[in-house]
C-alpha cells in the first residue's frame, strides 16, 4: 500500500506568499481572489485594487507595487495572468495597465485554502478560553472548601449544584478542544482543494 508523503508534494514557492516582505499585500491578494473566485474568477486590474479592499486592505497601494505584487503571485504560480479581451484602452499606459486579467490556479487555490485553515485552526487553539479554565478552578476550589463543612441535605445540595455547572465548564472545554482537533474533517471545500492539488502534484 502507497503511503502519501505530503513532504515530497509541497514545493517552496507554494507559501512563499506569506513570507516576503510584501507578505501582508500578498495574503490580502490572495483572499480577495479567493473570495471573488465564484462570481467573478479572472479580475483585471482596477478589479483587483476593489476587491482587495472590500477584503479589508486599507494602505495606498500604487500602480507600480500593486503590479508588483501581482506579478509575483504569477511567478509562483499562485495566479494566471491571460489576456483581458473585453478591456478598452485610450492610452499605452492604459493598454499596459488593463491588458490583462488575473485569476487563482488550483496551486494558488490551494495555498489560500491552506493558509486560511491554519488560521482557524489558531483561532480555535487560542479560543479554548481561558476563562473557562478558571471557573473550572474556582469551582473545584469550591468543592474543596465545602467537603471540610460539616455534612447537612444544604451542603449536599450545593455540593450538587457546584458539579453540575464544573462539569458543564469541563464539557465545554472538551468541546472546544475537539472541534480544534477535528476541525480538518469539518473543512470540506477548502481541505478537498489543498489536498487534491497536492495529489496531482505528486503524481
Amino acid at each position: 500500500m502507497s503511503q502519501h508523503r505530503a513532504w515530497r508534494a509541497t514545493d517552496p514557492d507554494l507559501f512563499r506568499f506569506t513570507t516576503t516582505e510584501l507578505r501582508d499585500l500578498h495574503i490580502a491578494l490572495m483572499t480577495a481572489f479567493d473570495q471573488s473566485a465564484i462570481l467573478a474568477p479572472a479580475l483585471n486590474f482596477d478589479q483587483v485594487r476593489a476587491a482587495v479592499r472590500t477584503v479589508g486592505w486599507d494602505d495606498h497601494v500604487d500602480d507600480e507595487l500593486l503590479s508588483r505584487a501581482l506579478a509575483s503571485l504569477t511567478g509562483w504560480g499562485l495566479l494566471e495572468a491571460t489576456q483581458d479581451h473585453g478591456a478598452s484602452y485610450s492610452t499605452p499606459e492604459e493598454f499596459e495597465r488593463k491588458n490583462l486579467q488575473w485569476s487563482l490556479t488550483p496551486r494558488g487555490e490551494a495555498g489560500i485554502s491552506g493558509l486560511l485553515h491554519a488560521l482557524d485552526s489558531l483561532r480555535h487553539a487560542v479560543g479554548l478560553q481561558p476563562a473557562v479554565l478558571d471557573a473550572i478552578g474556582e469551582g473545584l476550589n469550591d468543592l474543596a472548601d465545602m467537603l471540610g463543612e460539616p455534612s447537612s441535605d444544604a451542603l449536599d445540595a450545593r455540593i450538587h449544584l457546584r458539579l453540575a455547572e464544573v462539569e458543564g465548564h469541563h464539557t465545554a472545554l472538551l468541546t472546544s478542544v475537539r472541534r480544534s482537533r477535528t476541525s480538518r474533517s469539518t473543512w470540506t471545500g477548502s481541505k478537498d482543494r489543498s489536498r487534491g492539488w497536492l495529489r496531482q502534484s505528486s503524481d
